[in-house]
Order: structure tokens, then C-alpha cells, then sequence
């Protein structure tokens, strides 16, 4: 998708993929990490991982 989106030169903001992550879980995963607040990617995965 990242590719994609290169080529396109499309622009998106730094919360966007990390909203598009979070939507993407099961529900209780994601009510889990609504709860908090995360900055980058990579820490939103790790918790994901962590609560599963």
C-alpha cells in the first residue's frame, strides 16, 4: 500500500495509518488501545501484540 501511495503521491498525516491499524483489530483489541495514547506505529503494534 505504501508503494501505491508513492506513486500517487498521495499525503497523509503521521496518525492516519495508526488509526487505519487500530480500526483494522478485533474489537476488543482496539477498545484496549483507544484507551491510550500512542505517537508511532511501531508502539501500537507492540501493545497490540502485548494485549493479545
Amino acid at each position: 500500500m505504501e508503494i501505491i501511495m508513492q506513486r500517487e503521491n498521495v499525503q497523509e498525516d503521521d496518525e492516519t495509518p495508526l488509526v487505519r491499524f487500530v480500526d483494522g483489530l478485533n474489537i476488543s483489541l482496539s477498545n484496549a488501545l483507544n484507551l491510550q495514547t500512542y505517537i508511532d506505529l511501531q508502539k501500537v503494534v507492540h501493545k497490540a501484540v502485548e494485549i493479545e
